[in-house]
């Protein structure tokens, strides 16, 4: 059998998002997370108003995404594989909190 043609083409609303976190919940057959960026409100300080270390920070949620569970779970490998990948090549990344015995906990709720 022949394979499909694939025709490729980007959205003009197309962009690249630097991912600081996501907030979501399962819903029946999906996944939603909104993806955030946290960006520093640099303005005040700036001015002269606020002392650099007390930089505001605002987040700013980017999209929403609705992921059914099957492209969820390759969506999973496909992290995990390259997280894998990236340990053994560059050395696995620790947040600072883990690296001071302080890991977060998380709560999650279905």
């Amino acid at each position: 059998m022949a394979k499909a043609k694939i025709d490729v083409v980007y959205d003009p609303n197309y962009r690249t998002i630097v991912v600081n976190g996501l907030v979501g919940r399962p819903i029946p057959g999906f996944l939603e997370a909104m993806i955030y960026t946290d960006e520093s409100v640099v303005d005040e300080v700036l001015k002269g108003n606020l002392l650099e270390g007390n930089t505001p920070i605002k987040r700013v949620v980017q999209c929403r995404l609705v992921i059914p569970i099957s492209a969820a779970k390759t969506i999973a490998k496909w992290f995990n594989d390259w997280i894998k990948e990236y340990d053994t090549k560059i050395g696995e990344f620790r947040s600072s909190e883990e690296m001071t015995g302080q890991a977060k906990t998380t709560t999650r709720t279905v």
